[in-house]
């Protein structure tokens, strides 16, 4: 199985254009983060917690503000962008037709992660911040190609 996506590799502003954006993720999930600085707000006002809401309140304001923002993944209509971690110039693209099968793996330690398999044999996953939407547009666009795991799992 192969592992060597450099023929996958292409510069950011080489992206094909003509295709319909389905859905663009983030590192930051934005609503999750707003909702945790309101409560963190609510943990300031309240004299027993005063400490941990001032805590909180600047930890979420360097997340929101402070940390850099930087695109996971594209999904369009016809192929699947993937953003390298450290690498502003150059992204992964994965056609649609060179997708045998996809799945969605919940991760207990780290992000929950998409694997693809390829037609070529090869695997790749990565990484979502909020896999609700995107599993709705995977199923939306690759629906016959998901691998379910059984809901019965023998130990």
């Amino acid at each position: 199985m192969s592992t060597n996506f450099k023929d996958r590799l292409i510069r950011i502003e080489d992206i094909p254009d003509g295709s319909e954006r389905l859905l663009e993720q983030g590192n930051k999930p934005y609503f999750p983060l707003i909702v945790l600085l309101v409560c963190s707000i609510i943990l300031m006002i309240l004299p027993q917690t005063r400490f941990i809401g001032i805590a909180l309140t600047i930890f979420l304001v360097y997340v929101l503000i402070g940390a850099k923002e930087r695109k996971l993944f594209t999904i369009t209509n016809n192929y699947i962008i993937i953003y390298l971690y450290h690498n502003d110039i150059e992204c992964n693209i994965f056609y649609l037709e060179e997708v045998i099968s996809w799945e969605f793996k919940a991760g207990k330690t780290t992000l929950d992660m998409i694997e693809l398999k390829l037609n070529d044999g090869s695997v790749y996953s990565f990484e979502t911040t909020g896999p609700n939407k995107l599993i709705k547009v995977m199923r939306s666009i690759m629906a016959s190609r998901e691998v379910k795991l059984d809901k019965k799992r023998k130990f």
